[in-house]
């Protein structure tokens, strides 16, 4: 069974991971990768995107460099083109019109694409889940989103740093004169491969309620978490997913609600949350772990902690299932 969690394991495989915003998908080839795979997407002309393996079976070409034509993708080394409806040869034109094509001569796609939250989500296998729901999305609430950004951040401690609430007031400037103590810390759903639960936090005084932290974590990287005033309304909604890119980089897709709606209020909310995400990218970037230990050791838990002992527990019942 696995001992420390990375970013390239096979159990992996058979979850959704997203590999683009929507809108980064259009009519010419982007390329993405996942789990240290290569993939070329494409929006069709009904509206669909379609995914394949960024490699052309003829001599391995990225056809992510190539060009799509006519409900074809065209590979720019020898001009074979491919339809994006199922992936097969459509042309060689070294072959002359009307040659009958190799069986061969097809592009791989993964087991799943599809498209919610803004996102384009690919599974390489069958997935064990469905792709996590984030209700506060389209529910009428302000929106922005920080640059996705790629860094060598280990996923799973991507995942865990918004787990983790004890951090916002001394690593980030615009929180710092929160209170950090938490005090009651609820687990409200578990389940073998996700768990949802309820952190109060405190005012100055001790006592009273400074709000109210509700996240739900889904393996094997989402994370949602909606901050609440102490009357329990929305203060903001955050959905955190990660697309693990090789062994030693990921991809933080990461966006957030808010009640305001007002675009000039929005635009600054925007800059303050992109100086977080430098803030934990700054610190995240830092840490010399070469993988996430399933057990405690040598990470040292304590109480306010207990998200990441959760989500621990998430993982090693991943992999333990699929050993």
């Amino acid at each position: 069974m696995t001992e420390l969690v990375g970013n390239l394991h096979p159990e992996f495989r058979a979850f959704w991971h997203p590999v683009a915003w929507s809108f980064e998908v259009g009519s010419a080839p982007f390329a993405t990768t996942l789990l240290g795979e290569p993939f070329v997407a494409v929006r069709q002309d009904d509206g669909t995107v379609a995914v394949f393996a960024d490699e052309c079976p003829h001599r391995g070409a990225p056809l992510s460099y190539g060009t799509f034509e006519g409900g074809e993708l065209v590979c720019p080394f020898h001009g074979w083109r491919f339809s994006s409806a199922d992936g097969r040869a459509t042309a060689i034109p070294s072959l002359g019109p009307g040659a009958t094509l190799p069986s061969r001569a097809c592009l791989s796609r993964p087991t799943g694409v599809a498209e919610q939250l803004g996102m384009v989500w690919v599974a390489l296998e069958p997935p064990r889940l469905p792709i996590p729901g984030w209700p506060d999305f389209d529910a009428g609430f302000g929106a922005f989103s920080p640059a996705a950004h790629a860094s060598a951040i280990l996923a799973a401690y991507q995942t865990y740093n918004l787990l983790d609430a004890s951090h916002f007031p001394f690593l980030h400037g615009s929180l710092g004169s929160r209170n950090p103590l938490i005090d009651t810390y609820e687990l409200v759903d578990e389940h073998d491969l996700g768990f949802s639960t309820v952190l109060q936090k405190l005012a100055d005084d001790n006592v009273t309620t400074e709000g109210w932290l509700r996240y739900s974590c889904t393996a094997p990287f989402t994370v949602t978490l909606r901050s609440e005033e102490p009357d329990g309304t929305l203060r903001n909604s955050f959905l955190q997913v990660i697309q693990p890119l090789s062994a030693t980089h990921t991809r933080l897709f990461f966006q957030v609600r808010v009640p305001q709606t007002d675009p000039a209020e929005l635009a600054a909310m925007l800059e303050v949350e992109e100086g977080v995400q430098r803030e934990d990218l700054w610190i995240t970037s830092a840490q010399r772990r070469t993988g996430m230990p399933l057990t405690g050791a040598p990470d040292l838990h304590v109480r306010s902690d207990r998200n990441g002992v959760l989500y621990r527990r998430v993982m090693r019942n991943l992999f333990g299932a699929a050993s």
